[in-house]
C-alpha cells in the first residue's frame, strides 16, 4: 500500500507536487512583485518618486569612470531564474514562458511608470526575460541528464 493511501485512510490530505509548485509560483510572484515594485519596502510614500522611461537597451546613467554597472542586469536575470524553473516544472514550454516573462516584465515596468516608483527600463525587460528563459533551459537540461 502506498504511503499516500495510508494518509487518506487517516484523513490527511496529500498535496500533489504540481499543486505544491503552483503554490510556490504564487508565493514567488508575490515576493518578486514586492522586490521589483517596492524594493522590499513597506510604504509607497517612503519610496523615491521618479517617473522616467529608458528605451535604449543597456544604457546606464550610473556609469562610473567609463565602466558599466552590470550588477543590476545580472540581478534581474537571477531574480527571474526561479520563475523559469517553476514554469518549466509545470510542463510549460519555453515559447509560452517567453511570452509570460515578457508580459510580467512589461506589467512591472508599466506599474513603475504609472505609480512613479522607478525607472521603466527596456534593459530590465530584456534581462528579466533572459533570466526566465535560462531558468527553463536549466530544468530542461537537468531533466535530459536524468
Amino acid at each position: 500500500m502506498k504511503i499516500e493511501n495510508n494518509y487518506k485512510l487517516i484523513g490527511v490530505r496529500v498535496i500533489s507536487n504540481k499543486k505544491k509548485i503552483k503554490i510556490l509560483l504564487v508565493v514567488y510572484i508575490i515576493l518578486l512583485s514586492w522586490l521589483v515594485l517596492f524594493k522590499f519596502g513597506f510604504s509607497i510614500s517612503d519610496m523615491r518618486r521618479i517617473r522616467e522611461i529608458n528605451l535604449i537597451p543597456f544604457r546606464y546613467t550610473n556609469v562610473v569612470e567609463g565602466d558599466l554597472f552590470w550588477l543590476e542586469p545580472l540581478f534581474n536575470i537571477v531574480a527571474f531564474l526561479p520563475f523559469g524553473i517553476l514554469l518549466k516544472k509545470l510542463n510549460h514550454d519555453v515559447k509560452f514562458g517567453f511570452w509570460i516573462f515578457l508580459l510580467v516584465s512589461l506589467s512591472f515596468e508599466t506599474i513603475q511608470y504609472i505609480l512613479s516608483i522607478g525607472v521603466s527600463d527596456i534593459t530590465d525587460i530584456i534581462t528579466n526575460v533572459i533570466g526566465g528563459v535560462v531558468g527553463m533551459v536549466i530544468v530542461t537540461i537537468l531533466n535530459k541528464n536524468k
